[in-house]
């Protein structure tokens, strides 16, 4: 009965031992797949912006396709005929999923000009522009 316990107290002591192992080596494969995804790289334009025509109080629908997707540091920003776009309750933006988008709902004839998407990060940054012409 005694060898019986000695041998069961031993085989917990090694399943132990080695469960304790794997927990590590679990821990250390989870920290070294977070610093790759820490990892970034340049943004690129996959699908540009388009000009687009709208009628005088319609919608205007800006978008654009980028890559890297679920970079943290990543930022858009929006700007009209070179100037940062103005603060508007008109003028929406998102930024969602590796799509760059700008709402203008409704459009007034003023709007009419060069949109300029310009998206960045620590490595770089890259633009795209297209032109909103405005219909009666």
């Amino acid at each position: 009965m005694k060898k019986m316990m000695f041998l069961i107290c031993a085989l917990f002591f090694v399943l132990t031992g080695f469960n304790q192992q794997e927990r590590i080596v679990e821990q250390g494969r989870v920290e070294i797949l977070e610093s790759v995804s820490d990892v970034s790289v340049a943004p690129v334009i996959l699908v540009e912006l388009r000009d687009f025509t709208a009628k005088e109080g319609g919608v205007a629908v800006f978008d654009a396709r980028f890559e890297p997707v679920g970079d943290p540091k990543l930022t858009a920003e929006w700007f009209y005929n070179g100037k940062p776009l103005p603060d508007n309750s008109r003028m929406r933006t998102y930024l969602e999923n590796g799509y760059a988008t700008l709402v203008i709902n409704p459009v007034y004839a003023e709007d009419a000009g060069v949109y300029t998407l310009k998206i960045s990060n620590a490595l770089g940054e890259v633009r795209s522009s297209a032109r909103l012409y405005v219909t009666k």
